[in-house]
């Protein structure tokens, strides 16, 4: 044992650790301390899986890779498809070489129309843990005669800005000359109102090559397309997410000052640039890091509101924390703005000049004409003899009749 009261180990694996101590003292009493667990992380990360292609045509070979983020030296891969998601047509490394496999790239044949899946399993021979990516589809079409086609898929855009119109278009390859379209789109999964369609629109398919419409919500919509041939073959492509920024944008918070005075009274407001008339607001404070001190506009009215100002008044010392939640009636998003803080220092010291009370301004004299003294008209006394003149004491402030 050791009198230290800390350890120091490095963890040689990834995976779960479970620490402990003893404490023993002179007397040969000992006990042991709860347990806690260590979870040392994985040096890598799984990303998903990479296809040649998602729709491919009877005769095609799609190749199909694991996406992995860091070290790979540790790792085998055991890849593998099946066909409708079913075990009558499959394969896998395991399936074919008995082990699993270094390469994280594979591929397979599709020999008939329908919809292949792909997936893979990852082995950390440090861990012995096995992480599967789950299933990735892949759409096969029919092949036929000489001039047929094959729908590849869409060409869409993934973002656009609010009021602009957004184009799409089928992606085939082949024979396209009498191809009917059917251009569709949905918006956040919805139907009624949220969705429409090149035949909701026209009444039937159109032959045009793309299509366009102007999203009238921010927001995801979901595009895809419809192709017919004349001989009645139809093919859907694969959607495609189309997200609708918003149109105004949050720009922070302004203060009317990061540092303020007890007593004083400090206002806050929400900067944003583009249209507001969607948004309301809750506006809060908060005293320190808890919540024994602090309102918000939902506190104090119950409500959001549409005016993005308030105020608090800073009553002790310390940091305060002011934030708003935004809210979009159109989309129903809610964003933070984060805490910015305010820092409260004590009262203000008063100076003997601002303390001095203000001196009242003396009105000045009547104009009237003044008589010098030689002038007055009055019976002077005879002069007194200094022995008999009163000793009398004058203060500063006396005032003699």
């Amino acid at each position: 044992m050791t009198s230290e009261t800390s350890y120091t180990f490095t963890p040689s694996k990834t995976g779960v650790y479970t620490l402990w101590v003893d404490v023993q003292d002179s007397t040969g009493k000992k006990v042991t301390s709860d347990s806690v667990e260590l979870r040392v992380a994985k040096e890598w990360k799984l990303d998903g899986m990479d296809l040649s292609s998602s729709v491919a045509t009877v005769g095609d070979t799609v190749s199909f890779t694991v996406l992995i983020t860091g070290p790979t030296g540790k790792l085998s891969y055991n890849l593998a498809w099946s066909y409708e998601g079913g075990w009558d047509d499959w394969s896998s490394t395991l399936k074919e070489t008995g082990d699993y496999t270094t390469n994280p790239t594979s591929s397979f044949k599709a020999k008939k129309a329908g919809t292949y899946f792909v997936w893979a399993d990852i082995k950390d021979s440090e861990t012995g843990e096995i992480i599967s990516t789950g299933d990735f589809p892949v759409t096969v079409n029919p092949a036929g005669p000489q001039g047929a086609w094959t729908l590849k898929g869409l060409d869409a855009p993934t973002t656009a800005k609010f009021g602009d119109p957004v184009t799409f278009s089928a992606i085939v390859e082949g024979d396209t000359n009498g191809l009917m379209y059917n251009y569709a789109w949905n918006y956040e999964n919805m139907w009624g109102e949220n969705w429409s369609s090149t035949i909701m629109e026209t009444g039937a398919m159109t032959s045009n090559t793309s299509w366009t419409f102007t999203p009238s919500k921010t927001g995801v919509y979901t595009l895809w397309v419809d192709v017919e041939d004349k001989n009645g073959k139809k093919v859907t492509s694969e959607a495609v997410e189309l997200r609708v920024a918003k149109e105004w944008k949050l720009n922070g918070m302004d203060l009317s000052s990061s540092v303020a005075t007890v007593g004083d009274t400090v206002t806050f407001k929400i900067l944003i640039t583009g249209p507001t008339g969607n948004l309301s607001y809750n506006l809060a404070w908060s005293y320190g890091d808890g919540w024994d001190d602090w309102s918000s506009t939902l506190k104090e009215t119950g409500d959001y509101t549409t005016n993005p100002s308030s105020t608090f008044v800073a009553r002790k010392t310390g940091t305060y924390y002011v934030w708003a939640d935004i809210k979009d009636a159109e989309t129903g998003e809610i964003i933070s703005t984060g805490t910015f803080p305010v820092e409260v220092k004590g009262t203000r010291s008063v100076s003997l000049m601002s303390a001095a009370p203000a001196v009242e301004e003396v009105p000045a004299a009547p104009e009237e004409e003044l008589v010098a003294p030689e002038a007055i008209d009055a019976d002077v006394p005879e002069a007194v003899d200094e022995a008999q003149a009163p000793e009398v004491a004058i203060s500063d402030n006396s005032t003699i009749d």
